[in-house]
């Protein structure tokens, strides 16, 4: 796909940089759907003859479209054009399901496992279990208008083992109303520790994943009012599909 642009754009003596010039070109061919997402701009030598620039110059003009995460580049493949990206805010913790309501999103979830798993090591304390006991694990693929943006393993403490007769309709759903409608709690806590990694082959199986695209990982640990522990999820999911937001307001 050729960018279109008027040549006498670059022409015009002004105080703008080339670079940026060039950088702008590429982002309205973007917006104009010329470049659609996930396709690949123009290789270097073909952006230097066609605006006639130096390999500097349009080395800048791409960095510069990176930095603002218009485009990303996939090393020994080339520069591509980003996905859309869906982005969600809320105010607190809320669940996924609740979150794509407020956004104005469709969405969905695939149940892959509900069964008793032995426990991650590194949450043994927090579910309040022994090294190598086993609690009710769920595994769910999770959708945003029919794409796969989440891959979510739940451990639910021991204390909900009863969940086991939940029904595959309700684990599709939020787990928050779920706990709700069980067990009458309207209230829960939580915590959430961030990282970013890149994905296993699990990972990249489910999420339609190259093992070079990066990921983020979070921890959400659900508790109640008490301070008990209900369930502890290890969530994956793609960035460049979905943005998990937070607005938070400090007081000085």
């Amino acid at each position: 796909m050729s960018i279109q642009f008027d040549p006498f754009v670059l022409d015009n003596d002004n105080d703008i940089p080339k670079y940026r010039l060039i950088s702008t070109i590429i982002s309205e061919n973007i917006r104009s759907g010329n470049l659609k997402p996930g396709e690949q701009i123009p290789p270097e030598p073909d952006l230097i003859n066609m605006f006639n620039v130096s390999r500097i110059t349009i080395r800048a003009a791409i960095s510069d479209l990176v930095k603002k995460e218009i485009v990303t580049r996939k090393q020994g493949l080339g520069t591509f054009v980003r996905e859309a990206q869906q982005s969600y805010r809320f105010t607190e913790l809320e669940g996924f399901t609740k979150s794509c309501e407020v956004a104005g999103f469709s969405s969905h979830s695939d149940v892959l496992l509900f069964s008793m798993t032995t426990v991650p090591d590194d949450l043994y304390e927090f579910l309040k279990v022994k090294q190598g006991e086993s609690v009710l694990t769920l595994l769910r693929l999770r959708y945003v208008n029919d794409l796969p943006c989440m891959y979510e393993y739940t451990y639910f403490s021991p204390k909900y083992l009863v969940m086991e007769s939940v029904s595959n309709d309700e684990l599709t759903g939020s787990l928050y109303q779920l706990f709700k409608n069980r067990f009458h709690i309207d209230r829960i806590e939580g915590r959430r520790y961030t990282s970013a990694s890149f994905p296993n082959e699990e990972e990249q199986l489910h999420l339609k994943l190259d093992a070079s695209t990066p990921i983020v990982r979070l921890t959400d640990l659900q508790f109640d009012s008490n301070g008990s522990p209900l369930f502890a999820s290890r969530i994956s999911y793609d960035s460049r599909r979905f943005q998990w937001g937070m607005i938070f307001m400090t007081k000085l």
